[in-house]
């Protein structure tokens, strides 16, 4: 698949993704689509490049208000610390409920 070009729906099934997400992060502003003479939209590989950095960052949970500022061009590097710190500490959190739900299954079940 090595052309400059990829419609909506061929860039949904590379990214397994729904059209409706696409158009959802255009909105957000997170990847822009061109249109074509036609009017169909279409992304370039670069916009490809981005969605592949994007849903690696949602595999990390990071929301979309986030994303936002992670992909704006006046993020600093402290925000950018500072966003991962708050997952960091999310996650840290989610983890010990799981430990406290867990401790309380096991004296249940005993």
């Amino acid at each position: 698949m090595n052309k400059d070009r990829y419609l909506i729906g061929d860039v949904a099934n590379l990214m397994g993704m729904s059209r409706d997400t696409l158009r959802h992060y255009e909105k957000r502003g997170l990847v822009t689509a061109k249109k074509a003479e036609n009017g169909y939209r279409y992304y370039t590989e670069a916009d490809i490049s981005r969605l592949i950095g994007i849903l690696y960052q949602r595999k990390m949970d990071i929301g979309l208000d986030d994303l936002e500022q992670i992909w704006s061009q006046d993020l600093s590097v402290s925000s950018l610390s500072q966003i991962m710190k708050n997952r960091m500490e999310e996650e840290k959190m989610a983890i010990r409920r799981h430990q406290q739900t867990m401790a309380r299954l096991n004296l249940t079940s005993e």
